[in-house]
């Protein structure tokens, strides 16, 4: 039941096609387009021109993600506060399934975003693609993915 809680609250929330470049000014253009059109809940996949996007997965499974996830560390001045809830990171996972654009979504503060950031960044996780289907023709794209870091004390 634990694991299919944890299961659920690991958000893949919002998609986007890219060129696959990730670079900083394709970077900032990326959080541009998800901050003006997906968090206002308005974007369709036909924003992006494609019928739909199949999700970005982490390419050890479900189950080893959040095993991974849940082995982060908790900051020490959170603890002394005991601060609890939830971090969201977004990243972009590009056609090879690297991650990028990295940033820091919901943050519950007393160093738990940058703890969650810097710990994703560390682990070099590879993901399998999203991919894309137009006129028949599949080919891998970038996705902005959400991935939720749990802070229980």
């Amino acid at each position: 039941m634990k694991q299919m809680i944890a299961l659920l609250t690991f958000l893949i929330l919002f998609s986007i096609m890219t060129s696959g470049q990730t670079d900083s000014c394709e970077c900032k253009r990326l959080n541009d387009f998800f901050d003006k059109k997906y968090q206002s809940g308005k974007a369709t996949h036909e924003d992006v021109g494609v019928q739909a996007l199949p999700f970005a997965a982490y390419s050890g499974g479900q189950e080893e993600l959040i095993r991974i996830l849940g082995n982060h560390p908790y900051p020490e001045e959170a603890v002394k506060n005991k601060i609890e809830g939830n971090v969201l990171i977004s990243v972009i996972v590009d056609t090879l399934g690297n991650l990028n654009c990295y940033k820091v979504a919901r943050d519950i503060g007393y160093g738990c975003g940058q703890a969650a950031l810097n710990y994703l960044k560390e682990l070099n996780l590879k993901f399998i693609p999203a991919i894309e289907k137009i006129d028949g023709k599949e080919r891998p794209v970038s996705q902005r993915i959400m991935i939720v870091f749990h802070f229980r004390l």
